[in-house]
């Protein structure tokens, strides 16, 4: 069971650390309140590791592409955050 369903079973506690996106649209309904904890004190960096061993094949090449366009408009329609 994850941390969101055991929330919605109420079988949790009150309190969570996840980032922002990954519980935005819970905020959005008002399912969950977020508490900044500190001024941008906490980052979170993701990367796309690839392996020398195992080129990428043309479509993962793709997809790897629209990662970065996809990751700013969801900042732009707020559902990510910097």
């Amino acid at each position: 069971m994850t941390w969101k369903q055991r929330c919605a079973t109420k079988a949790c506690c009150d309190r969570g650390l996840l980032p922002y996106h990954a519980i935005s649209a819970e905020l959005e309904s008002g399912a969950f309140e977020a508490v900044p904890l500190a001024d941008r004190a906490l980052r979170q960096t993701v990367v796309l590791a690839t392996s020398s061993q195992r080129p990428f094949m043309e479509s993962a090449r793709r997809v790897a592409q629209m990662i970065p366009r996809i990751a700013d408009a969801l900042i732009r329609e707020g559902l990510w955050r910097r």
